[in-house]
């Protein structure tokens, strides 16, 4: 049976906390030092430029592994909250634990739906504020394609290009495996920690943005990231929606859930039997309790024992060419 969904401005306040701040991040953000600028774990390159629209500059946080033998598989991190805050500095844990499973590991920062007049303290240039959906996605699919032009630069397998998403960032990860070109700008593997796969309606009709059943109360981080309310502009909470564009073809997915989260775990099962029904591999993972997005980081998968990291990075693995 469906359940009324936490408000995701409720997530946001979580996600703002010390849910999105790595082991060392925690420590470095008591002393006043702000993760943003000083990542800890050190990136070998930090600040690469992949891209620039307008005055926006794109940049992104190179983790490089220590012992290799020929190229190594490419694996973009992307750790956004409520679609209109975070920076890469924030993901800087996963990036180190990416090189050390012998990726090169690009953590990316994209354009967001916050107020540039007002930008959140975890954003790493107020220039990036002010976008809304899907401007985001757009800045994932040149970040993979740069990926691939700059392979040879960094030791990277052109042709093993993975995608990590955390939260609204594993909802972009997801929107570029399924809406980019394949072998340039959607990435060859994709995973997303609590994405969300359905805007606004569950395949049940059930609302997913508000405690509250009924359309005309959905107001949510959802609804600054689209930009209008779901009652007004519903096409556009759907042209947001992995789930609209999955397609025969698309690149395989790994889907990490709780049980009780701010996420409906029916978000996922239903993204699970729309991929299998178009023949996409999926493995969905489901974490029991209320953990979200990288609280469930090292949490047991219910159905394998295994940590979602663990899982994560065996599929990525096992699907890149």
């Amino acid at each position: 049976m469906s359940r009324p969904v936490v408000s995701f401005l409720v997530a946001l306040l979580l996600a703002l906390g010390a849910a999105t701040l790595g082991r060392a991040d925690v420590a470095a953000a008591a002393q006043g030092t702000s993760v943003c600028t000083k990542p800890n774990p050190r990136p070998t390159y930090q600040d690469v430029r992949y891209g620039q629209v307008g005055a926006a500059k794109l940049n992104l946080d190179v983790y490089e592994p220590g012992t290799r033998h020929g190229p190594s598989p490419a694996l973009l991190i992307l750790h956004v909250a409520g679609w209109k805050s975070g920076c890469k500095g924030e993901a800087a844990y996963e990036g180190a634990r990416s090189a050390a499973e012998g990726f090169v590991a690009f953590v990316i920062d994209v354009r967001l739906a916050c107020d540039p007049l007002n930008p959140p303290v975890d954003v790493d240039d107020k220039l990036l504020c002010g976008y809304h959906a899907t401007v985001p996605v757009d800045d994932v699919h040149t970040a993979v394609r740069w990926i691939r032009q700059n392979s040879g630069t960094y030791g990277v397998d052109p042709r093993q290009v993975a995608a990590l998403g955390f939260s609204s960032g594993g909802n972009l990860v997801l929107m570029a495996a399924a809406t980019g070109i394949r072998g340039d700008t959607a990435p060859d593997v994709v995973a997303g920690w609590s994405p969300l796969s359905e805007l606004g309606y569950l395949l049940d009709g059930t609302v997913t943005c508000t405690e509250s059943s009924n359309p005309d109360d959905c107001t949510s981080a959802v609804t600054n990231y689209v930009g209008c309310p779901l009652l007004s502009c519903p096409s556009f909470w759907v042209a947001a929606s992995p789930f609209t564009f999955a397609t025969t073809g698309d690149p395989p997915v790994f889907v990490a859930n709780s049980s009780k989260e701010l996420v409906p775990l029916e978000d996922a099962t239903d993204y699970q039997l729309r991929l299998q029904s178009v023949g996409v591999p999926m493995q969905l993972c489901v974490v029991d309790g209320a953990g979200h997005a990288r609280q469930i980081e090292d949490s047991k998968c219910r159905d394998s024992g295994l940590t979602v990291w663990n899982e994560t990075v065996s599929f990525i693995k096992d699907h890149l060419a």
